[in-house]
């Protein structure tokens, strides 16, 4: 599987994860989501791009890059769209 292709996958599954988990914050109007972007062997891999989809739409809701340790955080501002 090619890099750009895994790292697709990741982020689809973590926004699929990070809309799940939304729900509860959607009083609070903010959120994040973090994670860590890996290779097939389990290694960390730095400065992918990482972007976050809504699965509904598959429209990019934000885009990130992970650091030198594979790890990302993105904060969100919940819109009733994604949270419902």
């Amino acid at each position: 599987m090619s890099r750009m292709l895994q790292c697709v996958w990741v982020m689809m599954l973590a926004g699929l994860i990070g809309v799940g988990s939304a729900r509860p914050l959607a009083a609070q109007g903010t959120g994040s989501l973090s994670g860590v972007v890996t290779d097939e062997s389990g290694g960390a891999v730095g400065s992918a791009a990482v972007a976050l989809i809504d699965p509904r739409t598959d429209d990019v809701v934000a885009r990130t890059t992970s650091g030198d340790d594979g790890g990302f955080t993105q904060k969100l501002v919940l819109r009733k769209s994604i949270v419902n």
